[in-house]
């Protein structure tokens, strides 16, 4: 089965939703539930967001241990780990197996190659990069 992708360039267009509302990206992707993953997470606030209703889990990724302990502290705060959680990866290889993920959310300098956000995206699976088309 074909993987249909739709990788946006969030930079520069009329009509697309600001980075900061990240929870708007995937109310607008089509994705009705599933694993969504926020790449560059920061202090996780807008990671929190992320998850929409039940139907959806977010894991946050993030390069630094310090960001990754504030943004867990965070997920804590608001009541949702769990269904909500925070790790921390090298910045170029996505924890995941092939298929998987059904909403990719990179904030900041995305340093992932496309065949990477590729391999994990599911069928039907949507990437929103910021300032690079892929």
């Amino acid at each position: 089965m074909k993987k249909l992708i739709s990788l946006l360039v969030l930079c520069g267009f009329a009509g697309l939703p600001a980075m900061g509302d990240v929870a708007e990206l995937v109310r607008s992707s089509g994705v009705k539930g599933g694993l969504v993953v926020h790449l560059g997470c920061g202090n996780g606030r807008e990671t929190i967001g992320l998850r929409l209703d039940e139907r959806y889990i977010v894991q946050g990724l993030d390069v630094g241990g310090a960001r990754v302990q504030e943004a867990r502290e965070a997920v804590r705060e608001a009541g949702c780990y769990g269904s909500v959680t925070v790790r921390e990866y090298d910045g170029t290889n996505l924890p995941y197996v092939d298929n998987l993920v059904n909403v990719i959310v990179a904030s900041g300098k995305c340093r992932v190659a496309k065949e990477e956000i590729l391999r994990v995206l599911a069928p039907s699976g949507v990437a929103f990069v910021n300032g690079e088309k892929m």
